[in-house]
């Protein structure tokens, strides 16, 4: 008895030293994950090289394969940036379509970068809008353009540190794109900056070959220049058709470009005082526009804006000019632009005639019906609670005639017969209430046109600005 339980303890001690022997083969993946295999389960263990499936403008990670249906680009000053998205004809990257994104020195762009020796944070790549750049083992990345630039190809083989194969290879279209805030900032000369969002931007296209074109921005929502005028403040620039979808140098290159810098709060505009600065436009004619605007205007106030969006295009921006907030009086300048008279208006009054209603414009002191002293206007109902009027647009009918001093200015009516001068610039507004009172805005240079003389572009080019507020009593 005491020998068969001897056996007995022998074999199960035998079977324990057996159990504590058997072998396992244990795989440490670089993922940090283990698993184990026994070692009598294996018949063989063979080494070699996974044959990957070819990519023809897709996207891979390990066998995980993606299209490249979109390939989106901006550029800022040293960087190309890319998205890529799964779909086809994406527009607007969003965190869900953006699969991923790419961002490529200028300097590195046509050349193979080994990932393993590039310098962090140089290059990225990036598998999603929400997620960490990958970080490489091993591998190389290439990205070039066409001679024509229209054409982009992407090359990427490599390997990430927990063993996972990234691959990308495309060769085709991409969709420029633009980053901007949409934001305006106006900076008084040693003032606070006032933030604005550029809630609508307008622009009228050229109506003939080579013509400028013409683009108004402020922080109302507006599709119509009128609209603009409940902005804060506002923009108007235009840009030559040879310098449209580039970058204008604002200090050494004037004759390419216009700009007015309009504030509503004070109805004042300033036109073409630039002093520095940079106006870069593109995709000016396509539906969407992009522009980045950077302007030191001569009295000191910085302008900053940038765009990208939709645009409303509309036939003319004249009516976002204010009328300047003025006290009721006359100013007159010479052709160099001089000052030569500033003087209050004391009163409005009318006298009819065969020739119809002069109104005349009273200085204290000066003899009313002496046009080298006294302001005289005509106008007819027509132009009254019409809005801004160009004075270049005058038609037959329309009564008008402003005399004072060297000005002596009327609109194309037939019983001239064409031998009065015709101004060919300036503006005019003239509102009346219910209750009788006149808001009268003139300003108009003396530059004409007379048809019956076969002149053109023709006076001395002093100007006149009349601004009345008030009612009209008879003479």
């Amino acid at each position: 008895m005491k020998r068969i339980s001897h056996c007995i303890l022998v074999l199960l001690a035998s079977m324990m030293s057996l159990t504590a022997a058997a072998q396992v083969m244990t795989v440490h993946h670089k993922d940090g994950t283990v698993k184990t295999f026994p070692v009598n389960n294996i018949e063989e263990v063979t080494f070699d090289k996974e044959t990957l499936p070819t990519l023809t403008n897709q996207y891979a990670v390990g066998d995980d394969v993606k299209s490249v249906g979109t390939v989106l680009m901006t550029k800022d000053e040293h960087d190309y940036n890319f998205v890529l998205c799964q779909e086809t004809g994406v527009t607007e990257v969003t965190p869900d379509n953006a699969m991923l994104l790419i961002s490529v020195p200028d300097s590195l762009v046509g050349k193979t970068i080994d990932l393993a020796q590039i310098e962090p944070d140089v290059v990225d790549i990036v598998p999603g809008a929400t997620a960490e750049p990958y970080e490489f083992e091993q591998g190389t990345f290439k990205v070039s353009f066409d001679k024509f630039g229209k054409k982009v190809t992407f090359a990427l083989e490599s390997l990430t540190p927990v063993g996972t194969n990234v691959r990308l290879a495309y060769s085709g279209a991409f969709v420029e794109t633009y980053d901007a805030d949409n934001q305006f900032f106006v900076t008084p000369q040693d003032g606070e900056a006032a933030t604005y969002d550029i809630a609508s931007v307008l622009r009228v296209k050229p109506t003939t070959t080579g013509a400028a074109t013409q683009i108004a921005f402020g922080d109302a929502t507006a599709t119509t220049a009128e609209g603009l005028k409940q902005s804060h403040a506002a923009v108007w620039f235009s840009v030559s058709a040879a310098k449209l979808n580039s970058t204008v140098d604002l200090a050494n290159d004037k004759s390419s470009y216009t700009l007015r810098y309009i504030d509503y709060a004070t109805g004042t505009t300033q036109e073409n005082t630039v002093a520095s600065g940079t106006l870069t436009t593109a995709q000016a004619d396509g539906d969407k526009v992009y522009f980045s605007l950077s302007a030191t205007l001569e009295d000191g106030t910085q302008l900053d804006a940038d765009y990208y969006g939709t645009v409303t295009d509309v036939e003319a921006l004249d009516e976002m000019i204010p009328t300047p907030v003025m006290p009721n009086e006359v100013q007159f300048y010479d052709a160099d632009g001089n000052m030569q008279v500033e003087q209050a208006i004391t009163s409005l009054k009318y006298e009819d005639s065969y020739s119809g209603r002069s109104y005349y414009f009273v200085i204290e002191g000066a003899n009313v019906k002496d046009p080298m002293a006294t302001p005289q206007l005509k106008f007819g109902d027509a132009l009254v609670n019409a809005g801004k009027i160009n004075l270049a647009e005058l038609k037959d009918g329309d009564g008008f005639y402003i005399n004072y001093k060297s000005i002596n200015l009327a609109s194309p009516d037939s019983k001239y017969a064409g031998f009065m001068p015709i101004p060919n610039n300036g503006t005019l507004s003239i509102t009346l209430d219910e209750d009788g009172n006149y808001d009268i805005y003139l300003d108009v240079a003396n530059k004409y046109n007379t048809p019956g003389m076969n002149v053109v572009n023709g006076g001395d080019g002093s100007r006149i600005v009349i601004s009345y507020k008030g009612k009209a009593e008879k003479l």
